[in-house]
């Protein structure tokens, strides 16, 4: 059996959400106004400096994704 996709790992699973959502447009993911999306602050894909995500915060964003 061959694997027909990828499991992203969590950070880069929220860059191709974020890529999804804007056209696939690098430029439209930086300039990004949705400031109210649970995704916003790791929208580049990696952790912003000086933030904790514990295991709890990211059940929260998945719950939050599921749930809109």
């Amino acid at each position: 059996m061959t694997k027909e996709y990828e499991i992203a790992r969590p950070l880069k699973a929220i860059r191709l959400k974020c890529l999804d959502c804007s056209g696939w447009n690098t430029k439209e993911v930086e300039l990004c106004e949705h400031k109210a999306c649970v995704l916003w602050e790791l929208r580049f894909g990696k952790k912003p400096k000086g933030k904790n995500y514990s295991k709890l915060g990211v059940a929260e964003y998945r719950y939050r994704i599921e749930h809109r």
